[in-house]
């Protein structure tokens, strides 16, 4: 598949271009579209390569936004990569391999638009002074500089009482094999899921809701799909959508709820989540949202829009291992939280309430 050797930041910026090409009522994903999606990915290996040319990312959109012409957004229009842009991939394989790197990052699709050099992407990057043999040059640099290990974590506070997770937990009532399965593959990765405590509040906040339409923003390897799906099940079917950035994610949930019989009442996507939930459309009972936090504001608006009056939404890691108790704390993921929370607790058509199991749940229902 073509973009098995994309690593995340890379696809990120494939969905990005796409995104944009939309916006731009295009209907095709053109060289401009994928380098104006590689500016959106502002800490990538790309993004650190333009800085040391001495080139920002705000220059080089300003620049591109110059020739742009804009129509009528085309949301959830089929979007294919043209000849040009398909030719930067093929370019970035290319770059990969001269690299000896045996993965697609952002680096390899700034070389590859580079050096296409007839599209929009390459004029303005030429414009601006970006040249191959220096992209190259700085390419190389970066991924000869040693690695600094990262920093210790800083310890996390204890919210509760050390024995109250293990507690809440001996409370979940007894689940089939494979979710036991499921967690047991989370520890061993050390992939983020929500545990059996929020999973068995999610299947009861959906039996109580009578939940039959399910949504969910950055699903994992299916977990809390599974609680979902389960409990839809039980309320006489429906469906619930699992979305993901990674094919190899969503196969791996495909697989994992494929044993617990429930692949018939679940909708699989591999795409950016918030505009993935735009392009499906539709109401839902219940909206999940799990994305990096720093996306939480900006997903609040389309959540509202997508949720029936009644129905519910749900947001993960609202306390953010105590976090956000920390007025020094100025990360973006932080503040992500913060203003989110603000967003809720300051908007009339919802009722909420933030429930402090494991990482902290926010339920709000929407009134009108």
């Amino acid at each position: 598949m073509l973009w098995q050797r994309f690593t995340e930041r890379a696809r990120k910026v494939i969905f990005y271009a796409q995104e944009e090409a939309q916006q731009l009522g295009e209907t095709q994903v053109s060289t401009e579209h994928l380098l104006l999606g590689l500016m959106r990915e502002s800490d990538s290996v790309a993004a650190r390569i333009l800085d040391r040319m001495g080139v920002s990312l705000q220059r080089i959109r300003n620049e591109i936004e110059r020739y742009l012409t804009r129509s009528e957004a085309r949301y959830g229009a089929e979007m294919q990569l043209t000849l040009r842009a398909k030719r930067v991939i093929d370019l970035a394989y290319d770059e990969a391999r001269q690299l000896n790197n045996n993965y697609i990052g952002t680096e390899h699709l700034l070389l590859g638009l580079i050096r296409e050099g007839e599209g929009l992407a390459a004029r303005v990057l030429s414009k601006l002074g970006v040249t191959l043999e220096a992209a190259r040059q700085v390419t190389a640099q970066i991924q000869d500089e040693p690695r600094t290990p990262p920093s210790p974590a800083p310890k996390r506070p204890k919210l509760y009482h050390p024995r109250l997770s293990e507690y809440l937990e001996s409370l979940v009532p007894p689940r089939p094999a494979i979710l036991q399965a499921m967690e047991a593959h989370a520890r061993a990765t050390d992939f983020p899921i929500v545990g059996p405590m929020v999973g068995q509040f999610f299947y009861l906040i959906t039996r109580l809701t009578g939940a039959t339409r399910v949504f969910e923003l950055g699903s994992g390897f299916g977990y809390s799909t599974a609680w979902f799906a389960l409990a839809v099940r039980e309320n006489g079917g429906g469906e619930v959508h699992h979305v993901v950035w990674d094919e190899n994610l969503s196969q791996q949930a495909q697989e994992f709820l494929r044993g617990l019989d429930l692949l018939d009442i679940v909708r699989f996507h591999v795409g950016e989540a918030v505009q993935t939930l735009q392009q499906v459309g539709g109401e839902y009972d219940i909206i999940f949202c799990d994305i990096d936090k720093d996306g939480y504001p900006a997903s609040w608006q389309v959540v509202k829009q997508h949720l029936r009056v009644g129905g519910v939404a749900l947001y993960d890691n609202m306390l953010w291992s105590g976090r956000i108790w920390d007025d020094s704390d100025t990360f973006a993921a932080t503040q992500g939280v913060h203003e989110l929370t603000r967003l809720i607790s300051e908007d009339s058509d919802f009722t909420f309430s933030l429930l402090p199991i494991r990482d902290g749940v926010l339920m709000a229902m929407k009134l009108r």
